[in-house]
């Protein structure tokens, strides 16, 4: 069940949940290791849930979660949104095939 997808899949959301973190974090004192530190946390955490759920391919995912796999216009970043988030920024993004 090691994936590349779900690898990949949990890297976007691990990259997402520490860079709100770290966005949210007033506290300037944190060095890039204690980052990179925390964003492998995350995505081993990631990696582990969507292991238990049962998630080993994209389409694992689309279903389970009720998530859309996009593509941003501005830079290609790909990430997983929810059928709200798919209509509001439909102009900021294109869906990706699974």
């Amino acid at each position: 069940m090691d994936s590349p997808f779900l690898y990949g899949a949990a890297g976007a959301a691990a990259a997402g949940a520490v860079g709100a973190a770290a966005a949210g974090n007033r506290n300037r004192s944190r060095n890039t290791r204690d980052i990179q530190q925390d964003l492998r946390a995350a995505h081993q955490w990631v990696v582990d849930f969507l292991r238990n759920q049962g998630c080993s391919t994209g389409k694992d995912i689309a279903e389970k979660f009720g998530l859309w796999r996009v593509r941003y216009r501005d830079d290609g970043q790909i990430a997983w949104v929810c059928r709200r988030h798919m209509y509001t920024r439909a102009y900021e993004i294109i869906e990706v095939p699974i």
